[in-house]
């Protein structure tokens, strides 16, 4: 008598791959589990190994010279700054390469932005590098190198430093928490997706057969 072979694998009907993947994952929980804690591992160690960067802010005021200056000037002054045109002026100074080369000397990878305070004289100076005590000096010298650059052009103001910036005691980057958390949550998918495909390969033949039929 003659055997008969078993009837090729079909998919059993009203299935949905939601379903497909919660029994997957029950099934295989630890690999999803064990996928999760290795990619979010090694998240943490990538953002743990990169290189400390520091950021502080400084704070600097254009204001007239009102010693020596009439009465007319020091109204002609305030209006100017009113206008705000000579503030953005001088905080755009900050980050010019005139003023990066005084601030920055020899050192390299080092980052200088300037922002105006809305309706102030006042502008914030950030600097961000790799040591915290030269972030805080790089911060602090600038409105002194801006003073001679705003007299020079406008005569009648002068820039100080405001607020200075104290030594910061924790980076800014790199944030490992960020990282460890995206490493989680594409752990948690990888592992997801593994769970899947482990609990798909008996029926591959079936569908390499249909495609290949298709």
């Amino acid at each position: 008598m003659p055997r008969v072979s078993p009837p090729p694998y079909a998919p059993p009907s009203g299935g949905n791959l939601a379903d497909d993947v919660v029994r997957a994952v029950i099934r295989h929980w630890h690999i999803v589990a064990l996928t999760a804690a290795a990619v979010t591992l090694l998240a943490w160690l990538f953002a743990a190994v990169q290189p400390k960067r520091y950021r502080v802010t400084s704070i600097g005021a254009v204001a007239p010279m009102v010693e020596g200056m009439t009465s007319t000037d020091v109204i002609r002054g305030v209006d100017s700054l009113e206008r705000r045109v000579i503030i953005s002026t001088v905080a755009a100074l900050a980050s010019a390469p005139a003023i990066r080369k005084q601030a920055l000397g020899e050192l390299h990878g080092y980052r200088i932005d300037s922002s105006v305070v809305p309706n102030t004289n006042l502008f914030n100076i950030t600097v961000e590098g790799e040591n915290p005590k030269q972030v805080a000096a790089i911060a602090n010298r600038i409105p002194s190198l801006l003073a001679p650059q705003a007299e020079a052009m406008y005569k009648l103001f002068r820039v100080s430093l405001i607020s200075p910036a104290s030594t910061p005691s924790e980076p800014v980057l790199p944030r490992t928490s960020r990282a460890a958390i995206a490493g989680l949550m594409l752990g948690v998918l990888a592992g997801v997706a593994v769970a899947w495909l482990l609990d798909q390969r008996h029926k591959l033949p079936f569908l390499l057969s249909r495609a290949a039929a298709s």
